[in-house]
């Protein structure tokens, strides 16, 4: 058809514009000025031009050739023929849009449009000739046509009276025409007259008034162009839009008489349910005849009436969800008047068989018993659509209506559908609640019922997808139902929003939520087709795709490797293809590929040239459809079409959608493709979603009139009546955005609650559910949970609600989270809690009413950009702008960083004492997180602000407990080291405080507990305050008494911590912190712990615990704690320096007599005895220290002072300290002590032989005729005497016994075999005690005596009486101290602990290498007692001797004779039978190494 027309002659075209230019009614000359300037855009594109060139050569040579003619005439004739001439090539181009050339029409039409732009009135008078001068005009032909007149109306500025008139008559004679495009043509007119509207809305509305009301139904078509006027407000100028509606009420009014009409109500209710082509977007004259027929309805003076027809539209199909929404809003719209009618209509409706049958458990058996399936579904939108039209009169019906709602929440079969259609019921009514006045005056009972089934709900949701809007509605519901009466309780408000920030926070990171994605609730026609693309492979230019084979292109054509391997699919719209006639659609495919092959019918070889469209046009190219399509990758990786990522992709697979839309700009008229996209496209924030996403077009508008521009394929632009919920999109929502709106919604319910009621109690009620998830181990939640914390803090902060003179009691718990977020390794967590950290800076200046200077934060402090350019506020999982300069409060520079502490140092300083306390805690709570980062960042927190405050602290106790609590569960040995850190500044001014803390729980101490201790002492000046502070703790000795029932008493608290006190003490003495404190208190904390055993004694403590006793448990500890009081003071001895004393009494076993209240005198007087012959030099400081202790009033330090002091009364150093006279004072006044005990003992004291030199002699005097009794034959005789000159020694001093030292050395030595163990193990002790009086003096007979003694005693160390070694450990201890043997502590320790043939080789070795002079007599001693009747001691003797012949032959073979060999052969032949493996392998050694030295000469 182009080449006919093309091949016509000039002329012709004159002929027809001239023609057309005289026949024309109105003339035109308003616009002659603006023919002229069409001479500029009149050029076609140099694409198109070429092709013009080669069909249309005269016309453009005419038109060069008009032009040069038109100079030559007047000016007037010039503009006349300029006119006639654009007028011929409108007509001309008008004619060409019959072809079916794509390329070309797209071009005609471009061109058309353009003209329209600068000369409408010339466009619109052409294609009036046009159809007054072709009355035959194909259908296809002035299908196009309408197109154009439609552009051209709408885009000129006004439209004349004349021209209204002449098209709208043109339109309404071509509405209602049946032609072969069908539905598509009458829509073309139809939008020519909704352009008109723009003009001149009320001319057209009278028309359509008009046709309404004839007493017919109305065409299609009709209701079609109401639909666009109902539903588009574009089109109409400000407050029109009310005049419409209430025209379109008045036909509404004048329209009720046809309800009673059979054939008209038979015919509305046949076009009511008449089946949609896509369930998903309903037609918009249907959408329209929902409300006009609600409207109806609602002008019907009479129920009855209502009632009928209410109840046939419930009685029609319910399956699909446009015409369940569509009866929901007739039924709203006529309950706006007959609200008693509707409610009974749908309390009837909802009794009846069908819907008790759908309900809980429905199972169609047939396809008629689908469209009750979802009957409940359109009651709850019924129910909705009544609270939304009816208004101010709903507030009585609301408890009514959520009753219902919530009976088919409870009973209905649930699934999707019912859920979606609950949730826009509840929101639809919750509206219309929240628009009356008289809402708040009103106390709703059914708001907590509907609260639980909403959290049921949310509950219910997956917590591991999110694919629908579900939450986000529940949530908005919420906020509005949280604003009526009567206000949730405390119990309740706390499980929503538990129930809501689970649900919200603790869904999956959205890389998952995208693969989870679901695709449709209620898929649409789609076609799921496999598509794999071709494997990649190497070749000489490079990576390329491996060649396709030919039939695989969609196309038809052979041309290898160019095109996707899709085959051709062509669709056609019902009825729009006859035989011999072109299709109007082609489904096409926009590949993924470097080029696309895109094919109409009309083309006899595929267009190779193309490339994929640059985005912008592929988004102009969506804009008119009906949804958008992107593709992703099914891994992770997005690329936009055309890309190399796209390109090389693998292991996609494709779902072809067919979508309606007007025909992009790289194609031409003529066939329209259907877009299809992968369905990776589907759900994911792809390259162009965040342009698309959303974008409707604008029905009779140029870009789309709601007609496919020349395809004839219609679009259905979306009616939204009031209250009506939005059709579901055809694809799935992005999980990012969908996301993003849900937590939206759940930002605006904590600011509902916090509006509702404005106080710091309800802040920090809403903050502190948030505190779960801000210290959550997933770096996603823990983001969300700080954006929307910040969130409501900003809103705080922008919006004044709480007031400033209300005290923000816990306000310091929310900067502790914030401060640890700030050091969080998420950017936008960190990023997010810097700027929380500014608003609450803000908030805290004006509560404390000073002037805040809010500077703008520069780039480099908020907007650090990662490695990959991300800034820190955007990390993939929440996309979040960039805080605006207004969003962050910065009050100096550089202080509000991330991951610094300056912010919190700052914010620090104005928190009152409580909020401080709260902030510590919260530091101190984060310590025992499982999060690494947590850990550190609480310890940088908790160190920072106790170095600042810690001074001012007032609940320093509870913090020193906490830390202990979380200490044991930190694993960083860094955030270990500043939490102890922290305890060490804390004890600066706290010492006392956290003594008394630490004395909490260390019963027992274990190694956390020691390692706080430690960092208390750490500062030498605090380590001596520790002490004391421990020592006052001590002396707290209450005797914890009991009820009947055997319950402790309150002072047992004290009780417990002087225990601990001591447990505590015990375990610092081996700290090295404490070391030096130690010796400085060591007067002190000697005689403590000697009070203390004392203590302890008296609480009459059983050895082993009685089960059953738990009363006495608690109160009491157990036995282990008198061994903690003695090894605390064998442990101070020890530590300090004072081994000596120490060794005097672990050689004899003393200890013991400290473990009862009978013997503790004594052990205190030997003990003291130790240190006054040891030469201790803490007597003086100690006699010092126990002066006071006399006047105590507690007995046990009075007791234990005069037992120090009666032994000390013999060191040479008393009289230092206390003259003799003030000695005598002292135990003359304990002599009036209440103790009888303590009586006695001073009385013992004043008759010391300091205070009576004449005793000397009188003692003295007694030792010949003691030692003299030794010898008789009575045992317990000898021994009692034996311990007498024992007790005359220490009474005589060192210096009174010089002279009578020797014989009682011989005397005792004379006893160390005798067969009686009693008093031979006396006579070692006395030997022993002779020693230790006798140390430091230079007594050669007695050294002589105790050189002699050493291998007796040595040998005895394996005497059978266990008492004898006792004794033979302390005499030969002594008696090597007297010698002057070294060293000293080494061969204590072997002898109080060592055992075995080591430690008897070492005291060999000790014996021998000190008194080689004495050889022959030592071995001469040893082989006496190899004649033993004691195996034991033969037996140590053998091995004495067998160390000697080992270690020194040569003397030994000088020695030796032939009894003495024989005598050792049979010895050691014995021993060879020895129990011991280790004494019979020495006797085998030694008997073959004897026998050599046998062998040697003498």
């Amino acid at each position: 058809m182009d080449r006919q027309h093309s091949e016509k002659p000039p002329s012709h075209a004159t002929a027809d514009g001239t023609s057309s230019a005289s026949s024309q009614k109105p003339r035109i000359s308003s616009h002659i000025s603006e023919s002229t300037k069409y001479q500029s855009y009149m050029k076609v594109p140099r694409n198109s031009a070429r092709r013009d060139r080669q069909t249309h050569p005269t016309t453009i040579l005419l038109c060069k050739s008009r032009s040069s003619q038109a100079a030559l005439v007047p000016k007037e004739h010039k503009t006349f023929m300029e006119e006639a001439y654009n007028a011929a090539i409108c007509f001309k181009m008008l004619r060409d849009l019959n072809g079916s050339d794509p390329v070309r029409l797209k071009h005609i039409i471009k061109k058309i449009k353009n003209m329209a732009h600068r000369a409408p009135n010339l466009v619109l008078e052409t294609i009036h000739d046009y159809f007054v001068d072709n009355l035959e005009i194909p259908a296809r032909h002035k299908f196009r046509l309408f197109h154009v007149l439609q552009a051209v109306i709408g885009a000129s500025e006004s439209l004349e009276e004349t021209w209204e008139k002449t098209f709208i008559q043109l339109a309404l004679e071509n509405m209602t025409k049946s032609t072969e495009l069908e539905e598509a043509y009458q829509d073309a007119a139809s939008h020519v007259l909704v352009a008109i509207c723009r003009h001149a809305w009320r001319v057209v509305a009278q028309h359509l008034e008009t046709e309404v009301l004839s007493g017919t139904f109305p065409h299609r078509s009709l209701l079609h162009v109401m639909g666009i006027l109902t539903s588009n407000e574009e089109l109409f100028k400000e407050g029109e839009k009310a005049c419409w509606e209430e025209q379109l009420a008045k036909m509404a009014v004048k329209s009720v008489q046809f309800l009673n009409t059979e054939g008209w109500s038979k015919e509305l209710l046949g076009a009511l349910t008449k089946p949609d082509q896509t369930h998903q977007e309903q037609p918009l004259e249907k959408a329209f005849l929902f409300i006009y027929y609600g409207l109806i309805l609602q002008a019907e003076e009479n129920g009855t009436t209502v009632r009928t027809h209410l109840r046939a539209l419930l009685e029609t199909s319910h399956q699909w969800p446009k015409q369940r929404e569509g009866i929901a809003l007739t039924v709203g719209l006529a309950a706006a008047r007959h609200l008693d009618h509707v409610w009974a209509v749908l309390e009837q409706f909802g009794r009846s068989t069908p819907i008790k049958w759908s309900l809980n458990s429905f199972s169609p058996k047939n396809a008629e018993d689908l469209r009750w399936k979802w009957a409940s579904s359109t009651i709850l939108l019924a129910y909705g659509q009544m609270a939304a039209k009816a208004k101010v009169h709903i507030l009585p019906w609301v408890d009514n209506i959520l009753s219902r709602m919530i009976f088919f929440f409870h009973y209905s079969s649930w699934d999707e559908t019912l859920k979606q259609s609950f949730l826009k019921a509840i929101l639809m009514l919750v509206r219309a609640i929240s628009r009356n006045e008289g809402a708040h005056s009103y106390e709703f009972s059914q708001v907590s019922e509907l609260l639980e089934c909403l959290m049921l709900l949310i509950e219910k949701e997956p917590q591991d997808t999110l694919c629908t809007s579900t939450r986000q509605q529940a949530i908005h519901i919420i906020s509005s139902l949280c604003k009526l009466r009567p206000p949730l309780d405390v119990e309740k408000k706390s499980r929503l929003l538990s129930i809501s920030l689970r649900s919200v926070l603790s869904l999956p990171l959205l890389e998952v939520l995208e693969k989870h994605t679901c695709l449709f609730l209620e898929p649409p026609n789609i076609q799921v087709q496999p598509w794999r693309l071709p494997r990649f492979e190497q070749g000489r230019s490079g990576r390329r795709l491996a060649a396709l084979r030919g039939d695989d292109c969609h196309c038809g054509s052979r041309h290898q490797g160019r095109c996707s391997p899709l085959r051709p699919r062509t669709r056609l719209a019902p009825g729009a293809m006859a035989k011999g006639r072109e299709p109007l659609f082609t489904e096409h495919l926009l590949c993924a590929r470097p080029s696309v092959c895109i094919r109409s019918p009309s083309q006899q070889r595929p267009d190779l040239r193309f490339r994929p469209p640059p985005q912008a046009e592929f988004r102009r190219a969506l804009e008119g459809s009906a949804a958008w399509v992107g593709y992703q990758r099914r891994t992770s990786q997005l690329a936009p079409p055309g890309s190399a990522a796209g390109s090389q992709a693998l292991g996609w697979g494709l779902l072809f959608i067919r979508i309606p839309c007007p025909p992009p700009p790289w194609q031409g008229a003529g066939s329209s493709p259907v877009l299809s996209c992968p369905a990776g496209m589907v759900g994911g924030p792809s390259w162009a979603w965040r342009e698309l996403a959303g974008v409707q077009p604008s029905p009779g508008s140029a870009q789309d009139t709601g007609t496919t521009a020349l395809s004839g394929r219609r679009t259905q632009p979306s009616l939204r009546p009031a209250g009506a919920w939005p059709p579901p999109d055809l694809l799935h929502v992005p999980a990012q955005s969908l996301y993003n709106k849900t937590s939206e919604a759940l930002d605006q319910m904590l600011q509902s609650l916090l509006v509702q009621n404005p106080t710091a109690d309800e802040l920090h009620f809403l903050l502190s559910h948030l505190y779960f998830w801000l210290a959550s181990e997933k770096a996603h939640e823990r983001q969300r949970a700080a954006h929307s914390c910040v969130t409501l803090l900003k809103f705080l902060s922008h919006n004044p609600h709480l007031d400033p003179r209300e005290d923000f009691r816990r306000i310091g718990e929310l900067v502790g989270m914030l401060g640890i977020l700030c050091q969080d390794p998420d950017e936008a967590t960190q990023s997010r809690s810097l700027e929380g950290v500014g608003h609450l800076y803000k908030l805290l200046m004006r509560r404390r009413g000073e002037a805040l200077q809010v500077q703008a934060p520069s780039a480099k402090q908020l907007s650090k950009a990662g490695e990959d350019g991300a800034p820190l506020w955007s990390d993939g999982d929440q996309e979040a702008t960039a805080p605006s300069p207004q969003e962050v409060v910065l009050s100096k520079d550089h202080v509000f960083q991330p991951g610094s502490s300056p912010g919190i140092k700052e914010i620090a300083k104005h928190l009152t004492m409580a909020e401080l306390t709260d902030l510590i805690r919260t530091a101190v709570d984060g310590l025992g997180s499982i999060s690494p980062f947590r850990v550190q960042a609480a310890a940088d927190l908790l160190l920072s602000v106790v170095r600042e405050h810690g001074a001012k602290l007032k609940t320093v106790a509870n913090l020193g407990r906490a830390i202990h609590l979380q200490l044991c569960s930190v694993r960083i040995p860094q955030a270990k080291g500043k939490a102890l850190q922290a305890i060490t500044l804390l004890a600066r001014n706290h010492t006392p405080e956290l003594v008394a803390a630490f004395l909490d729980f260390s019963i027992p101490l274990n190694s956390h507990a020691l390692r706080l201790w430690r960092a208390l002492g750490a500062e030498r000046p605090v380590s001596r305050l520790v002490l004391s502070a421990l020592l006052a703790w001590l002396r707290k000795r209450p005797l914890p008494t009991r009820t009947a029932a055997g319950s402790p008493r309150p002072e047992e608290e004290a009780y417990l911590r002087s225990v601990a006190a001591m447990n505590t003490l015990h375990e610092l003495q081996f700290a090295r912190e404490f070391k030096k404190a130690m010796q400085e208190s060591y007067p002190e904390l000697f005689l403590a712990l000697l009070t203390q055993m004392h203590y302890i004694l008296e609480l009459n403590l059983p050895k082993e615990s009685q089960p059953g006793k738990e009363a006495q448990e608690v109160a009491v500890p157990s036995p282990q704690s008198c061994r903690t009081a003695l090894e605390a003071l064998r442990s101070l001895l020890s530590t300090t320096g004072h081994w000596r004393d120490f060794a005097h009494l672990e050689l004899q076993r003393a200890w013991d007599l400290f473990t009862t209240i009978h013997t503790y005198p004594q052990g205190v007087g030997l003990l003291a005895r130790a240190m006054v012959q040891n030469g201790c030099g803490q007597v003086k400081a100690l006699i010092v220290q126990l002066l006071p202790r006399l006047q105590s009033q507690e007995e046990r330090e009075r007791k234990a002072a005069i037992l120090l002091l009666t032994e000390f009364l013999y060191s040479p150093t008393l009289l230092e300290v206390l003259p003799r006279q003030a000695a005598l004072t002292v135990l003359a006044r304990s002599l009036r002590d209440p103790s009888p005990e303590i009586c006695v003992l001073s009385l013992q004291g004043l008759g010391n032989i300091l205070f009576h030199p004449e005793k000397g002699s009188l003692l003295r005097g007694q030792l010949p005729p003691l030692l003299d009794g030794f010898f008789q034959s009575s045992e317990p005789v000898v021994v009692r005497l034996m311990r007498t000159v024992s007790d005359v020694l220490h009474r005589l001093g060192p210096h009174g016994t010089e002279a009578q030292s020797l014989g009682i050395a011989i005397n005792a030595r004379s006893f160390f075999d005798d067969q009686r163990d009693a008093i031979r193990a006396a006579a070692v002790a006395l030997f022993g005690e002779l020693a230790a009086a006798m140390a430091g003096r230079r007594l050669s007979g007695l050294r002589t005596q105790v050189r002699q003694s050493m291998v007796a005693l040595l040998l005895h160390l394996k005497d059978s009486c266990p008492a004898v070694v006792t004794q033979a450990k302390f005499a030969f201890y002594h008696c090597s101290v007297l010698l002057r043997w070294r060293p000293r502590h080494t061969l204590f320790c072997t002898l109080a602990w060592e055992k075995g043939l080591s430690a008897r080789h070492f005291l060999w070795s000790c014996l021998i290498s000190h008194s080689q002079e004495e050889l022959s007599l030592h071995w001469a001693q040893a082989l006496s007692y190899l004649h033993s009747r004691h195996h034991y001691i033969k037996t140590w003797a053998a091995l004495f001797i067998g160390y000697t012949i080992c270690y020194h032959p040569q003397a030994v073979s000088q020695m030796v004779n032939d009894v003495d060999m024989k005598l050792l052969f049979c010895t050691f032949e014995d021993l060879k039978n020895d129990p011991e493996p280790g004494i019979r392998e020495f006797a085998t050694r030694q008997s073959s190494f004897l026998q050599k030295v046998a062998a040697r000469p003498q």
